[in-house]
């Protein structure tokens, strides 16, 4: 429904949006629903677990293509402007995470070990591959 909306209003002309951010945070929003069921709402709202989420990957892109791993020596993780940031966003990252997958493990105990809900019959449970019910 959020989608659509904000499809609407880019069509209309009350905003325009960067494509790719656009997608980027729609997948973030798809993913943090269907794998954890939590909402980033990022379509709407610019959160620092977002702004880590970019910085870590911006971060991977920029290691990718760079000669010498300097990074890799503990003291300038913390003396290189740019490393300080991506340290201090890994750390969001890795709190959000381990906060989500606790919930979502408390959610499979409480609920009969199964992740799947009734009125979703295509969701996977986490820890098989397989279907649960059926279509």
């Amino acid at each position: 429904m959020r989608l659509m909306m904000t499809w609407r209003a880019i069509n209309v002309g009350l905003y325009s949006a960067e494509m790719e951010n656009f997608y980027s945070r729609l997948a973030l929003d798809i993913i943090g629903k269907a794998v954890f069921n939590y909402d980033f709402n990022s379509l709407k709202t610019d959160d620092p677990v977002i702004k880590a989420v970019y910085t870590v990957l911006r971060e991977a892109e920029y290691r990718s293509v760079t000669f010498i791993p300097y990074w890799k020596v503990p003291p300038l993780r913390w003396l290189v402007p740019r490393q300080k940031a991506c340290q201090e966003a890994l750390v969001v990252v890795n709190d959000t995470l381990n906060m989500l997958i606790t919930r979502t493990k408390k959610l499979v105990e409480v609920g009969s070990g199964s992740y799947c809900s009734p009125r979703h019959p295509t969701h996977f449970e986490p820890s098989s591959p397989e279907l649960c019910g059926t279509l």
